[in-house]
């Protein structure tokens, strides 16, 4: 039986809890965060409003499509491995977006990160269902989706404030920490979590969205 948990030893709810939030903001980070910057971006590259808007349908395109795959591949693979790949995935759509050249490939970059996000969002709450007994879950993830609330309507302030005093391309290197320290924090064994661990996770988040 596939195993399914985060980690090999019992994970400690509250880092799931940290992690489950952090997964769950590079969706909205990737989706909401660069919005303010699309007319820039449109003039930087030369092209039209249109193809500019392209890229956020391109994105949820392919994190639609992508979810088909993850689900079944999470059940028989397990959590953990999936969570990587689709975290290197997302990482290299980052950096894609970061460095583009021209529309075309700023899409190219929107759809690999559409990829890595479908394998993402729906394990960012899987990952505590799947530690925790159902009552526990009901209440962790009302707090989980407060969080995701607070994410979805600070994305567009923060690529605004970013637009306003730096450029469209940092908002993509935001994702980018943000997503690094996702997977930094999903990698850290339970053996070594304490509170000094998930104070240094949550300052880094600070710092990389501010």
């Amino acid at each position: 039986m596939a195993n399914h948990n985060l980690s090999n030893d019992k994970p400690s709810i509250l880092l799931l809890s940290i992690i489950s939030v952090l997964l769950g903001c590079s969706y909205f980070m990737a989706s909401d965060m660069y919005a303010p910057s699309l007319p820039s971006m449109s003039h930087a590259l030369s092209a039209s409003s249109s193809m500019a808007r392209m890229t956020i349908g391109a994105f949820l395109v392919a994190l639609v499509f992508s979810q088909l795959f993850y689900g079944p591949a999470s059940d028989k693979m397990g959590r953990k491995k999936i969570i990587y790949i689709g975290a290197i995935i997302y990482l290299v759509g980052s950096i894609f977006c970061m460095f583009a050249w021209s529309i075309d490939t700023l899409i190219v970059g929107r759809i690999i990160q559409g990829v890595g996000t479908g394998a993402l969002l729906p394990l960012s709450r899987v990952i505590v269902q799947d530690s925790v007994s159902k009552d526990k879950f009901i209440q962790i993830v009302s707090w989980i989706s407060l969080f995701f609330m607070l994410a979805s309507a600070g994305a567009p302030v923060i690529g605004g404030l970013i637009q306003t005093y730096a450029n469209w391309r940092v908002s993509f290197l935001v994702m980018f920490g943000l997503f690094l320290v996702s997977t930094v924090a999903a990698m850290i064994p339970e053996k070594i979590v304490d509170y000094s661990i998930i104070i240094f996770v949550m300052s880094l988040t600070a710092f990389t969205l501010y």
